[in-house]
Parts: structure tokens; sequence; C-alpha cells
């Protein structure tokens, strides 16, 4: 097996720290450009396309001042009624762990049920 001169000329031998260093730095600062190189060219075009594809349904609005703002009416302190009774959230916890545990058919002991969230009803 021989070796082609030709493809050593080109080989840049590095001998000193210091030109190992500058040459590190020379690689990290061509990356970076790059990066952000790639980046700057990135947000051009997203500025392009919010210019070409986004419709704002406030054109005409711009132009005019908003209105004042009415003044507000005298509010008085309304009066508090429940609308409902909440249930007790110790009984819909005893509940919730009967109905895990009947499904997976294991024993209430073998897990906690330690919180739940109320979704809206429907």
């Amino acid at each position: 097996m021989s070796i082609n001169p030709i493809f050593l000329s080109d080989t840049v031998v590095l001998e000193t720290m210091t030109d190992k260093i500058m040459y590190g730095l020379q690689t990290t600062l061509l990356g970076m450009g790059v990066v952000f190189a790639v980046l700057i060219i990135l947000w051009a075009v997203l500025g392009v396309f919010k210019l070409v594809f986004f419709k704002s349904d406030t054109k005409g609005e711009k132009a005019s001042a908003p209105a004042p703002a009415p003044a507000p009416a005298a509010v008085s302190e309304p009066e508090l009624t429940p609308i409902y009774n909440e249930p007790d959230d110790a009984e819909l916890v005893a509940v919730i762990t009967a109905a895990i545990a009947s499904m997976m058919d294991q024993p209430q002991t073998s897990f906690r049920v330690v919180s739940f969230r109320r979704t809206a009803k429907k």
C-alpha cells in the first residue's frame, strides 16, 4: 500500500499548542457564524410568510382613535347565595378509590388517590 504524496502536501500539521488552539477557535467561530446566518435567514423567511399569509381583521381600526371607556356605574355589593351545595371531598375520594379498585381488581389499600381535578359539566 503506497501513500500518494499529493494528499500529504494538503495535510495541515499543527505543531504547537497555540496552533491547535487557534485552529479550534477558527473552527468554532466558523460554525457559530454559519448557525447564526441560517437563523437570520429563517427569521427573514418567517417575516415574509407573516406578511404574505397573515390576514389582519383590524386594518381599518388602526387609523381611527380608540373610543374612550365609559364611566363605571355604581355597583352595589351583590348578595352571595350558593347555587348548589358541593359534595364532601372525602366522600368523592372514597367513591373514586372504590371505582378504581373495582376496575383494577385490586384491594383499595394497594394504591392511594392523591388528588383529583373537576372538569366542566357537559
